[in-house]
């Protein structure tokens, strides 16, 4: 979500159970458009998911089928979650054309791809400090039998303050529109397409295998890797570029200031483009990561953004259809 929020008409969506009037815009995904509401009952704020009724004409865009799925999706697997670190919907209904909406608990904050692009790298036990957390989501979502499938800065909640290993408010990952049940059996046609975000994908997503929670293990060491460093570890201006860069047998470079600390290699197991060799147990990687001392690497300090960073071709980092390749 973005922090100014931009006026829209107010519209009024009702669910079986409650009502709910539309404000203000937050921002806009890959597949949605998120709101400001009120539940009309008890003028509680809440956020609000509706299908984006058009987007750019390019092959990389989900089509209104498409992202119609993604919601529906992201309700059907949502529902049932309960984690302080996961915003799961609390409501759903359809509007008057008959399109789903999804009510999520209104997050104030911004996401991790802005504060990173506003203030650059974090430093290290702040990074460690949010991307713990992610991680206790996914140990819940992999315990569910649920891949996310798309984890990256935009799908990361920040509370206002909340880099601080002192504070007390949850990081929350959100948007499940590509996320899959780990037992399903995804099509293997050739040029089936996924939803997913190529710049943090892992190679065999890429490649159409089915789902596992290594798919979001590497995308979770890619993410903690930005946030060390400020900048995104595959990076490039189209995705035919991206996808080459992931499935590629080079390696993901460590930040300089990693060399030698048991966090490089931690980060090594995690982002291995080789899935079979990859690290895929959320607890064995947090016990790793509570057992480790950050304070030698304390005089790590935050970067800036590069330059351009605010610029980004957004285009690359969004979630798309990509075919098995």
């Amino acid at each position: 979500m973005i922090p100014a929020e931009r006026r829209s008409p107010t519209t009024v969506l009702s669910s079986a159970s409650h009502r709910y009037r539309r404000s203000a815009l937050l921002g806009i995904g890959g597949y949605g458009a998120v709101f400001k509401a009120v539940r009309l009952d008890t003028m509680e704020p809440v956020a609000i998911k509706l299908i984006l009724a058009e987007g750019p004409a390019s092959a990389a865009w989900p089509s209104a089928q498409e992202r119609i799925r993604q919601l529906r999706n992201e309700i059907d697997l949502g529902r049932g979650l309960r984690n302080v670190h996961v915003a799961a919907p609390q409501d759903w209904g359809e509007t008057g054309d008959g399109e789903p909406f999804a009510v999520f608990e209104y997050l104030p904050g911004q996401t991790l791809r802005e504060r990173l692009l506003s203030h650059g790298a974090m430093e290290t036990r702040a990074a460690v400090f949010v991307m713990r957390q992610v991680l206790a989501a996914l140990g819940y979502l992999h315990g569910q039998g649920i891949a996310h499938c798309d984890i990256k800065p935009h799908n990361i909640m920040l509370p206002p303050g909340g880099t601080a290993p002192s504070s007390l408010q949850q990081v929350k990952l959100i948007d499940f529109g590509s996320a899959v049940r780990l037992w399903s059996t995804p099509s293997a046609a050739a040029g089936a397409r996924r939803i997913c975000s190529p710049a943090y994908a892992a190679p065999e997503q890429l490649r159409g295998a089915a789902a596992t929670g290594k798919f979001d293990i590497y995308a979770w060491g890619l993410v903690l890797l930005e946030c060390l460093s400020g900048k995104a570890m595959v990076s490039g201006h189209s995705l035919r570029h991206i996808v080459h860069q992931q499935i590629s047998d080079e390696e993901i470079p460590m930040p300089a200031e990693l060399t030698g600390h048991p966090l490089a290699a931690l980060l090594r197991q995690a982002v291995d483009k080789d899935g079979r060799r990859r690290i895929g147990d959320t607890a064995l990687l947090e016990r790793q990561l509570q057992g480790m001392d950050l304070a030698a690497m304390a005089a790590t300090r935050p970067g800036t953004p590069p330059p351009g960073a605010g610029a980004r071709d957004h285009a690359v980092t969004r979630s798309c259809p990509i075919a098995g390749v």
